[in-house]
């Protein structure tokens, strides 16, 4: 068994993790994102606390407010 610290890209790139992409860049161009099912991993590599543009329009769950990324 590997031991991966899941917070240090170049860690994952040396156990063969690949096709790394900064999130801006897929808003702009998503086509290559694969279409095959698979394990995908999202990286806050600054440790940032993430930001929503608008609040979604989804109801509230458990007394939290519903989020969007758009």
């Amino acid at each position: 068994m590997i031991n991966v610290n899941f917070n240090n890209i170049d860690e994952l790139k040396k156990a063969g993790f690949l096709g790394f992409k900064k999130m801006n860049d897929l808003f702009k161009d998503c086509s290559s994102i694969p279409k095959e099912k698979g394990v995908y991993l999202v990286l806050n590599p600054n440790f940032r606390e993430e930001e929503y543009f608008q609040i979604g329009t989804g109801g509230h769950f458990k007394g939290k407010k519903p989020k969007c990324f758009y």
